[in-house]
């Protein structure tokens, strides 16, 4: 975000935060960034510099932080909307509506980052993410593990656990609480705890992987568009004709 705010003129860029504080936070991370980079590569100086606000004059560019509220961001046209923390945002599906045609018309960027929860996985983040994995919607979905920073071995891993105080859990156990914030795979990130599933895991991965398309049956005089075969007929065994009446 900063990299295109300074580098590239006119850029308009919105963070998106849970609250007013974690979006302070958010943009104040652009600034320590930007009090990094060599003065030659700064241009002007930053004006504005507030904690909801920050403009770099010489690109006409600015960074504008706020928290998710439900009218957040309505009447700006960005060059790209980030979300932090996206699987907390209470207006999620609302802002994302609202955005979406700005960001369309001037060929921008959504950016989704969220830490993953398992009493959240029907939300709109992870919906995106989900599909981006799929390709169903053009987004491209990254997981990042928690061994990328290095140092984090299996042992960093237990120590960490470790250290988490039992009172701080709110009903989690340790390893609940681990999956959640440390997530070693996309599976883990993104399936619910078997520790608080009413059915058995083990066994709907099993079904999951029982799954088939229909097959065609030619010339059987059959409308393969309603009537689905799995499995070709065989002499001797018993079939089940289902329909769901709902339809």
């Amino acid at each position: 975000v900063l990299w295109r705010a300074v580098f590239f003129y006119g850029d308009k860029t919105l963070l998106y935060s849970k609250g007013e504080s974690e979006a302070a936070e958010l943009l104040s991370k652009c600034v320590r960034i930007y009090s990094f980079i060599p003065d030659y590569m700064k241009g002007n100086k930053i004006d504005p510099n507030s904690t909801t606000e920050i403009g770099f004059p010489h690109a006409g560019s600015k960074i504008k932080a706020m928290s998710a509220t439900e009218n957040a961001g309505i009447s700006f046209q960005p060059s790209r909307i980030v979300c932090d923390e996206h699987i907390e945002h209470p207006f999620a599906v609302k802002n994302y509506m609202a955005a979406k045609p700005g960001i369309d018309s001037s060929g921008g960027q959504f950016i989704s980052i969220f830490t993953s929860d398992e009493t959240k996985l029907d939300e709109l983040a992870v919906t995106l993410f989900k599909d981006g994995l799929l390709g169903k919607n053009g987004y491209k979905s990254l997981f990042f593990p928690y061994t990328v920073r290095p140092g984090r071995d299996d042992a960093w891993y237990k120590a960490r656990m470790a250290e988490v105080p039992n009172d701080l859990l709110k009903g989690l156990t340790p390893e609940i609480y681990m999956a959640r914030a440390y997530p070693k795979t996309i599976e883990e990130a993104l399936s619910a705890s078997k520790t608080v599933m009413v059915f058995d895991k083990a066994v709907l991965d099993y079904m999951m992987k029982q799954v088939r398309k229909p097959m065609t049956v030619e010339g059987a005089g059959l409308n393969m568009s309603v009537c689905h075969i799995f499995k070709p007929y065989a002499v001797g065994n018993t079939y089940i004709s289902s329909t769901d009446t709902s339809h």
